[in-house]
């Protein structure tokens, strides 16, 4: 009987086990956004009761293994979370609600807050946003993304640097830039060319100084906290590839120049005594057919852009990692103008079973090689921009026998400069090789109930080669040793440099809720940034034409050439022309700080912070050494208030803030002015040619913190179940203790030491709005974008109670009342009509043919926009997706020095010119804005001729997709594909005279490389 028993026990058990596992099967499914329709990538699909779970890849699917009966809990931060339970089907698609209980995590960098807590002004850019698109920086990406923040792209060359402003400049000669934190790890602002815009998991913008107050002296200026894309846990592996594959042009020019029939006629109706004067019309056309070339042909070419991105992300229960590989390519469009990137990242976090130990390392290691044009910007003959439209056109780019003419007349003059400029492009070299590591390892642990410490270590680290070669082959080469009288010419010049800022920080935190109404969060931090900067560099003059691309070409120091023929060594060393110059430059600045700050909400509805930091920066003196900063801040959640049931406001939140930042960057760069205030002496030739000392600078120990106070005031709301989002801030911004040059009496030995002075207010307004129109997964969705800002600075004092400083230069004048880089200049009036002579207006407002300084007045014209935002729209229709993004900037002045030249008279014999010397002024009564041949130049004097709006509209963005998830629903490989072009600066609209009205807030453009119009096609896949 018991042998029966035991048998059917067994009978059963295993029944129930068949039946068990015959219930468990995998699910799949789709979840988007109720609100747009919009898949949702990255939501959490965990089975209610385990650690089992997954997340939905790039187009929101998931795929799981479950039981019938089992509960799927899905989330996604910012969304209320939903419940299933699994039954008979086999596909469970979820539409996540809006969570107008505002839980979305904003990164301030230190800490993490809920979007309802927050009491800051801030803003966050999506992954979505930047990471596809196809520019070397993410800098350049950001422009029009969030309301007061201007991006200044002043190059187009692949990988340049951009001026990044954020509420206005805060500074005349101090640092102007935001912190850039990534990570939690403080990087240079100036250089991202390294880094893989598709790591990049959001980005946060701090503007107010409750949020930036927590980086002290770095704050001064704004935040923005980028966070890289990390694994998750409990995640089964996701592999997802992206390639893109492209090109770029340059963009409309907005101004011609002549060609050969026009400006031989031109020379010949002026009768300059160029080629043309004198000449027949057939003689003309004769000249015309041989060589009418367009140089713009010879020195620009198309450009590419070449990009492959690899990620891999999995996790278990207790560990999670998210590896990416990357390869980016990009060829400029003018010769001798590229980038070649690899990027390596792994981020990895872990925790402990219980929860209370939590860790993690995030390494970045990126290799990029940039060549570089020559003196862009400037009047250099060797500069690509310049040179097609100064070259004369009748000049043929061939040689006799077909091929390219890079020698001319093989001398560095003017009528040689298209084929000198070719020459260096093709044979000399001007390369930066980087590699860029940024690292941290982090942990915290929770040792007792509420109270969790935490530590981090950080560094940046870069090292650069430069090289810079002349062959002694080419025309600037063979003049390089002993202005060309030596037997070997060319130089080698070579600079390394290696930058390591350290990072440490500790903390203390402290977080509990008493009586379900009052929530306490505080923490206590001490940093310590470390910086350290070795620079060293050598330039070889003379070079052994046979062997120097080996690197073994270097002429010995000891080589005698006898210049003067007298056999005899000069005394002063000339006559040894190969000793190398040799540079060693070393840097250290640090910075060390404790700050708290102390977080209080009441049931939700109100919300209080302040916070306490104080600095110690290695710039100054002991006795001006600390700087101690502060921020308050306040919010009321209005729509939580009972009476605002049934509101058609789903969120209404008042935020109000004010704090004092500070700046210790004296002359802006990050190494900068470090011994700004101790004396400084150098060597020189002294009586009878000995070795002598003079003071070079005079320090100032009581130099001090430039402080930055903020008052903010700000509104967010959302109506109608957030169907319509937005925010709304208005702020205040006054630096005092500018750091600014003092005059001193010149029996110093110097003329100038720094000093602190004057005060800046800056002044302004900002608006984002966000729309859902449609929401239908099922057919269009159709959502709108809007962002814009107002700003305006001001200078409210100056140094010693005076109310004017006049500089020699046309920005470079300050007055009280007026704006920080505004144009003074004497007015321009035209041409008069009796002579051809060009006129002006005096400082009374009368005409005159006489150009003088004293007539410069105020023009309410700057070089930093009063207005800057962007709009556009997202779409989708049954897989298609439309995606667009405009930016706009108004009320930006520049000096337009491109213009000025290809309109100079007194060039006309030596180069080409505009087409609108066609019109210029040739007998009494001629109307015209060009004045008559042989009239004196007039682009170099401080006038508003060229004085022109770069106000502009540009497409910066638009992108045309396709998803196939639909068709690989039942695919077990590839999850989904989606396909897409895109287009990059597609439309700019503008009434600037030139490529592109977008600068780096120059006062002048001068044959700058322009920002390209990119346009890509790509895929992505996701397994």
């Amino acid at each position: 009987m018991k042998l029966k028993l035991t048998w059917l026990l067994t009978l059963f058990m295993a029944f129930v086990m068949q039946f068990s596992f015959a219930q468990e099967k995998s699910v799949t499914g789709t979840v988007t956004i109720a609100s747009d329709g919009l898949p949702l990538p990255g939501a959490n699909v965990i089975v209610k009761g385990t650690s089992r779970g997954t997340q939905t890849d790039f187009d929101g699917n998931y795929s799981i293994n479950v039981n019938v009966g089992d509960v799927l809990v899905i989330s996604y931060v910012g969304l209320k979370s939903t419940n299933i339970t699994i039954g008979a089907a086999n596909k469970y698609d979820v539409a996540l609600e809006a969570d107008n209980t505002l839980e979305e995590v904003v990164v301030t960098g230190y800490t993490r807050e809920t979007r309802a807590t927050t009491t800051s002004a801030v803003s966050t850019v999506s992954a979505e946003a930047v990471e596809s698109r196809p520019n070397a920086s993410i800098a350049a990406s950001l422009q029009g993304q969030v309301p007061g923040l201007n991006i200044g792209t002043g190059s187009g060359q692949p990988g340049a640097n951009s001026v990044i402003l954020l509420r206005g400049i805060g500074s005349i000669n101090g640092n102007i830039e935001p912190l850039f934190v990534i990570d939690g790890v403080p990087v240079d602002e100036d250089n991202f060319r390294s880094l893989n815009n598709n790591d990049i998991a959001n980005i946060t913008v701090l503007k107010d100084a409750s949020a930036s107050a927590l980086y002290g002296n770095r704050g001064a200026n704004g935040a923005i906290i980028i966070t890289t894309k990390k694994g998750t846990f409990s995640e089964n592996l996701q592999i997802n590839y992206r390639g893109q594959f492209g090109y770029s042009v340059l963009p409309d020019k907005n101004f011609d120049v002549m060609n050969s029939p026009q400006k031989l006629r031109y020379n010949r109706t002026i009768n300059n005594g160029a080629l043309g004067s004198g000449l027949s019309d057939a003689q003309i056309n004769a000249i015309a057919r041989q060589a009418n070339t367009d140089w713009e042909d010879v020195f620009f070419r198309p450009g590419e852009t070449i990009s492959h991105n690899l990620s891999l992300s999995s996790g278990s229960e207790l560990m999670s990692s998210f590896t990416s590989l990357g390869y980016f390519e990009q060829k400029g469009v003018t010769l001798r103008s590229d980038i070649q990137r690899f990027n390596l990242r792994q981020n990895l976090n872990g925790k402990s079973s219980n929860g209370k130990f939590n860790y993690g390392t995030t390494l970045s290691l990126n290799f990029s090689t940039n060549n570089f044009i020559q003196n862009e910007g400037t009047g250099n003959l060797s500069n690509p921009f310049l040179v097609p439209y100064v070259a004369l056109p009748y000049f043929s780019q061939f040689n006799p026998d077909g091929t390219l003419n890079t020698v001319g007349s093989g001398l560095d003059d003017f009528d040689n400069t298209p084929f000198t400029a070719l020459n260096n492009t093709v044979l000399n070299t001007n390369r930066t090789e980087e590699i860029k590591f940024i690292g941290s390892v982090f942990a915290d642990y929770e040792f007792m109930k509420n109270v969790t410490a935490s530590i981090r270590f950080g560094l940046d680290y870069t090292y650069q080669r430069g090289q810079f070669i002349e062959d002694p082959t080419s025309v600037y080469g063979q003049t390089a040793a002993a202005a060309g009288d030596a037997e070997f010419q060319g130089t080698n010049a070579e600079n390394y440099s290696r930058d390591a800022r350290f990072n440490n920080l500790v903390g203390l935190n402290y977080n509990n809720v008493f009586g379900e109404k009052h929530n306490v969060d505080f923490s206590a931090f001490m940093e310590y940034n470390k910086a350290y900067l070795n620079t060293s560099g050598f330039t070889q003059v003379g070079l052994n034409p046979k062997v120097f691309e080996f690197g073994t070409g270097f002429i010995p120091a000891t080589t005698f050439e006898d210049l003067d023929g007298d056999g005899l060594a000069a005394t002063d060393g000339t006559e040894f022309p190969y000793i190398p110059g040799i540079s060693l430059n070393e840097i250290t600045v640090g910075i060390f700080s404790y700050f708290g700050v102390l977080r209080y909400t009441y049931d939700d509805r109100f919300n209080f912070q302040g916070s306490v930091r104080r600095d110690a920066s290695s710039r100054f003196s002991e006795s001006n050494r600390w700087g101690t900063f502060w921020s308050v801040s306040g919010s009321w959640n209005i729509t939580n208030e009972s009476w605002m049931d049934n509101s058609v406001f789903s969120n209404l939140k008042l935020r109000a803030s004010y704090g004092v930042t500070g700046n210790d960057r004296i002359s802006g760069g990050f190494y900068g002015s470090d011994d700004a205030t101790f004396d400084l002496y150098g060597q020189g030739a002294g009586y009878n040619n000995t070795v002598g000392l003079f003071a070079t600078q005079i320090g100032n120990k009581d130099l001090k913190w430039e402080t930055i106070t903020q008052t903010n005031i700000g509104l967010d709301f959302g109506l109608f179940n957030n169907k319509l989002t937005g925010s709304f801030d208005v702020y205040e911004k006054v630096t005092d203790d500018l750091f600014q040059s003092q005059p001193v009496s010149a029996l110093n030995g110097v003329n100038t030491i720094f000093a602190n002075q004057g005060q800046l207010t800056n002044t302004g307004a900002e608006v984002a709005l966000n729309w859902t129109a449609l929401s239908n997964p099922d057919g269009l969705t159709l959502s709108f974008f809007a962002n814009g800002s107002y700003n305006v600075n001001e200078i409210t004092e100056l140094p010693g109670g005076i109310d004017e400083v006049l500089g020699g230069g046309r920005t470079n004048s300050l007055r009280v009342g007026k704006q920080l880089g505004e144009f003074f200049a004497v007015r321009w009036a035209g041409v008069n009509p009796a002579n051809g002579n060009p006129l002006y207006l005096d400082i009374d407002g009368n005409v005159t043919e006489t150009y003088n300084v004293d007539n410069r007045v105020w023009t309410d014209k700057t070089i930093y926009p009063t207005y800057q935002g962007g709009f556009g729209f997202n779409a989708g229709f049954k897989g298609f997706t439309l995606d667009t993004q405009f930016s706009w900037v108004a009320d930006i002045y520049r000096y337009n020095g491109s213009l000025g030249v290809i309109e100079d008279p007194t060039l006309t014999t030596l180069s080409n010119g505009s087409t609108s010397f066609l019109r210029q002024w040739q007998q009494p009564g001629d109307v015209t804005d060009i004045p008559r041949a042989g009239s004196p130049s007039t682009r170099n004097l401080l006038t508003d001729r060229y004085l022109e709006d770069a106000s502009f509209l540009r497409l910066r963005n638009i992108v045309l997709g396709y998803n196939f998830a639909d068709a690989l629903k039942d695919s077990n490989f590839i999850q989904n594909i989606k396909v897409f072009l895109q287009a990059e600066n597609l439309f700019t609209w503008s009434k600037w005279r030139g490529w592109d009205p977008e600068s780096s807030f120059r006062n002048s453009d001068f044959f700058d490389y322009p920002t390209t119009q990119i346009f890509t096609i790509g895929v992505d896949l996701t397994f």
